[in-house]
């Protein structure tokens, strides 16, 4: 059986103290929040934002899971071209969020950063649409030792930048 055609509808990041990170949130993607999701005792600890394309931005308060993640890297947010980045950095200066440099990526370039939580999350120009770069990736072994596809992280961004 085939699967129909698929498409990312949301992406949902664990966080400490929502409070913190709904107006963090806000403020670094200028997002617009769609809806809240309250627990059964009434207390909202769930948001959802638009304005990264068709994909919702959903924040769940889960601590011991934001905890679990710190250093994950959960979204890379698409910009035009490799030219909106130096933008993207003046805005993360703006705001007084440390960053990365421009970097090499798998696929381009990015200005890589930290939410409140310690996630990693960059700002995205893809330069390399067909396939990968060869610097950029290396290959991904499973148990078993063999090799199915490339890991994309660069290693530049490893190397963690505060928040």
């Amino acid at each position: 059986m085939t699967l129909p055609p698929l498409d990312v509808l949301s992406v949902k990041i664990p966080v400490s103290d929502l409070a913190v990170s709904r107006a963090w949130y806000q403020r670094v993607f200028e997002l617009r929040e769609e809806m809240e999701w309250p627990d059964g005792d009434g207390v909202v600890r769930g948001i959802g934002f638009s304005g990264l394309g068709a994909v919702t931005l959903a924040l769940r308060e889960h601590p011991a899971a934001a905890a679990a993640t710190d250093g994950f890297g959960f979204l890379n947010v698409k910009v035009p071209g490799e030219e909106d980045l130096d933008a993207c950095a003046a805005h993360l200066d703006a705001l007084g969020i440390m960053h990365t440099p421009v970097i090499s990526a798998a696929r381009g370039r990015l200005v890589g950063f930290h939410d409140p939580d310690g996630h990693e999350l960059s700002f995205y120009a893809e330069t390399h649409q067909d396939g990968v770069r060869s610097d950029a990736v290396r290959t991904v072994r499973v148990a078993g030792g063999g090799a199915t596809a490339p890991d994309a992280e660069p290693a530049a961004f490893q190397a963690r930048v505060g928040s």
